[in-house]
């Protein structure tokens, strides 16, 4: 089971839903497949699908999290105060700043850079992930302390 906050902050939006999605990307990676990145369309049909079969899956909950950022006034209140932030630099006449502003109003491009996002920790933590997933098979169930104990020894080889 997979849990997210109620109320995300809008900074949290990519990386909870990179969690969501690394559950798909881990089977590719083992498999030796590459990891496809589902389009947005094809997320929202099989959150549609699962949220009127009553399933709580990870596309459902995704979506549901990407929404809520996308719709939050925290993120709207966030982003205009970024954009005040950058209008108040004293540039040179002619010139603008260079400041990206995060996605988070915008679910479909959130959930582009969660897809990288989860795609790259996937690579990046498989000694870890690995670990986790062969203890968890010889144990059936691990706690949150043991998962730490296990991706530390594993970081420390």
């Amino acid at each position: 089971m997979t849990s997210t906050p109620v109320h995300p902050f809008p900074w949290q939006g990519i990386p909870l839903t990179a969690g969501l999605l690394a559950g798909e990307y881990a089977v590719s990676h083992l498999l030796g497949e590459e990891i496809r990145h589902v389009p947005f369309d094809e997320l929202i049909e099989d959150a549609q699908i699962d949220e009127e079969g009553g399933t709580e899956s990870d596309a459902l909950l995704s979506l549901r999290l990407l929404r809520e950022v996308a719709e939050s006034p925290v993120t709207k209140r966030y982003l205009d105060q970024m954009k005040e932030q950058a209008a108040m630099l004293d540039l040179p006449s002619g010139t603008s700043p260079s400041l990206p502003l995060p996605p988070w109003e915008d679910a479909e491009e959130s959930y582009k850079q969660a897809c990288e996002e989860a795609a790259r920790n996937v690579k990046l933590f498989w000694p870890e992930i690995e670990a986790v997933a062969e203890k968890l098979m010889e144990k059936g169930c691990l706690d949150g302390e043991e998962c730490v104990a296990i991706i530390e020894s594993t970081s420390a080889d």
